[in-house]
């Protein structure tokens, strides 16, 4: 049985959830929270980053930080409001 692919999308989603729930994350602990490979993290996050969806912050010479902005926590919002109008459309 073939392993079904997540969208783009919802690993975009996943990350700011994540972000969302747990508070700034070091760059270890989100790509094991989201269960991303390295190179698919990284450019995930460049993206999110690019939409200022995200922010990144150095602390020591090897410690990022990771945390979502008020812009990701808006678009979160979004579709979460999708994704209800979406459940609703299919009951």
């Amino acid at each position: 049985m073939e392993k079904m692919q997540h969208s783009k999308l919802v690993d975009y989603i996943d990350l700011l959830k994540v972000l969302f729930n747990t508070g700034p994350l070091k760059t270890n602990l989100l790509i094991f929270e989201t269960k991303l490979k390295e190179d698919e993290f990284s450019k995930k996050i460049d993206f999110l980053l690019k939409l200022q969806l995200i922010k990144k912050k150095v602390k020591r010479k090897n410690e990022t930080l990771f945390s979502i902005t008020q812009n990701g926590i808006s678009a979160l919002s979004y579709f979460k409001d999708v994704n209800l109008l979406v459940q609703y459309k299919k009951e």
